[in-house]
């Protein structure tokens, strides 16, 4: 299951995930948006979710998945998964703060990683960031993912691996994905539930 933002580009999305068989796309829209249209034309199962600003989780969570990209003030982050508490938080990683001389600014710490699993909030890991940043700031990011999964290992919130892509030639196949995050220290099996997520 992969997780997209289409711009009126579905059919897109849906052509090239077939050729590389990726079995479900989450198309996330900033309101609620049947997909009832695409769906009687594929095989690839689709279902949808709302990507919100924090203030709109609340109006929609329960009836829709709800999903919120990490804000570039971090000083929220607590805020959001701790009060807020959205279905995914995605792109901590990709903020603009510099990293630390003995850790990198990930987003998360011990404190946040034990609050968002607690409060079950899924943290997800975007490839679509990656391939989009410039070759330099790609090993920053890299950097920090693996930081991440070292929290998810070790405070065992839910992880979900998709593209969050916004341009269907991101896309890639679950081997390739896969491939990506093991390298980066993901084990084969965290890898396969983190790519097969389904909400707790």
């Amino acid at each position: 299951m992969d997780i997209v933002f289409p711009k009126d580009n579905e059919k897109e999305f849906i052509r090239i995930a077939e050729k590389l068989n990726i079995d479900g796309i989450c198309f996330a829209y900033d309101k609620p948006k049947s997909v009832a249209e695409f769906q009687a034309k594929t095989k690839v199962r689709l279902s949808t979710a709302v990507l919100c600003r924090p203030d709109d989780v609340r109006r929609y969570k329960g009836r829709h998945l709800t999903i919120v990209r990490s804000p570039d003030d971090q000083s929220r982050l607590r805020h959001i998964i701790e009060k807020v508490r959205p279905d995914i938080l995605f792109g901590l990683e990709f903020g603009r703060q510099k990293d630390f001389i003995h850790h990198r600014a990930s987003g998360l710490n011990h404190v946040l990683a034990t609050i968002a699993a607690q409060k079950n909030v899924a943290i997800g890991f975007s490839f679509s960031d990656v391939l989009k940043a410039k070759p330099k700031q790609r090993a920053v990011y890299m950097g920090r993912l693996m930081q991440n999964i070292r929290f998810a290992r070790k405070f065992k919130f839910q992880t979900i691996i998709a593209s969050f892509a916004d341009n269907p030639w991101h896309l890639r196949s679950a081997h390739d994905t896969t491939s990506f995050f093991i390298s980066l220290g993901i084990t084969a099996g965290e890898a396969k539930a983190a790519l097969e997520w389904k909400k707790r």
